[in-house]
């Protein structure tokens, strides 16, 4: 079995939530077309197709023979938003998370996110 550890994904919802909330982070598109994140005037990461389709990933994967995926969320993670909001965000994406579980459990697994800084830290973890 080969199980690729290292790998994001980016909930539509959450990036909705990063255009119309996040402070200092814009998602912008590059002469070529290719959306990415930007904070603070730097590029943080393009989003490529498999960071934001499930299908998309899960077809490479077969392609590539990976039985199974840890799915992450990267830069900015939740840090982008201020208190409550990045619990919101935290929530948010670890739903996303879970219900891309449950549509593929043999295909995926999910590291939670945590809202550090917040208050709410354990109890999001204990949540998910």
């Amino acid at each position: 079995m080969l199980v690729d550890v290292h790998t994001h994904f980016y909930p539509e919802a959450y990036l909705a939530l990063l255009e119309q909330q996040a402070h200092g982070v814009r998602i912008r598109t590059d002469a070529q077309g290719r959306r990415y994140l930007e904070q603070h005037g730097t590029r943080l990461a393009t989003l490529t197709r498999p960071m934001v389709d499930l299908e998309e990933r899960l077809r490479i994967m077969d392609h590539l023979g990976a039985s199974v995926q840890v799915l992450s969320l990267t830069s900015p993670n939740v840090y982008a938003f201020l208190g409550p909001l990045a619990v919101q965000a935290a929530r948010l994406v670890n739903q996303a998370y879970a219900e891309v579980k449950a549509r593929y459990p043999d295909r995926f697994r999910c590291l939670a996110s945590v809202p550090l800084g917040t208050g709410a830290e354990v109890e999001e973890l204990a949540r998910v």
